[in-house]
């Protein structure tokens, strides 16, 4: 029968792993960081938009006297409100997917908890031998959990940011309609 040595990483392995696992949780920080900036803008356009229309007032109550006037089609009136409230739904799911994706906050730090008691206390059995061997695994490990829940927690996040963007999208091409349907009322 034959029989195989047990292979014991070494020194340098666990050195490049520590630096792989860095790497990784590094990436999935930056890119945590780049869906807070995407959701912020998004909340930044989405705020813009309906301050700019509920501020408005004025010229709202100046589009219904323009377009309930006996000239208009009937049509018209009905596609002019029709992209209001397509443009108000719009805005108002994306306001509540962009809130959606800033509650996620399900991420993992990359360090165990009692940090210091678990390096520091003669009792700890956080590493199985006190070596630097050990405390890179270890050190791996922690970086590596905090990945995998990161890379979770931040799909979770991009789909509701995604959503977000598609909802705003909606409400760009709805308001573009919007300025056509109204530059057809007041020049018809």
């Amino acid at each position: 029968m034959l029989k195989f040595k047990k292979h014991i990483p070494s020194d340098n392995f666990e050195k490049a792993r520590l630096e792989y696992c860095l790497a990784l949780f590094e990436r999935e920080e930056k890119g945590r960081e780049e869906l807070e900036k995407k959701s912020q803008f998004y909340l930044s356009l989405i705020t813009l938009s309906l301050g700019a229309f509920f501020l408005n007032i004025e010229n709202l109550k100046k589009l219904k006297d323009a377009v309930f006037t006996p000239h208009i089609s009937r049509s018209l009136v009905v596609a002019v409100n029709i992209s209001l409230v397509v443009l108000l739904l719009a805005l108002m799911i994306s306001l509540v997917f962009v809130l959606i994706s800033f509650s996620i906050r399900t991420y993992h730090a990359a360090a165990p908890n009692n940090l210091v008691v678990k390096l520091f206390s003669p009792d700890s059995t956080y590493l199985d031998e006190r070596t630097e061997k050990d405390a890179l695994k270890a050190f791996a490990t922690e970086y590596a959990l905090a990945f995998e829940q990161n890379s979770r927690t931040n799909e979770r996040k991009a789909q509701w940011v995604q959503a977000a963007g598609i909802g705003i999208f909606i409400s760009v091409l709805t308001l573009a309609a919007l300025t056509a349907e109204i530059f057809l009322v007041l020049f018809q």
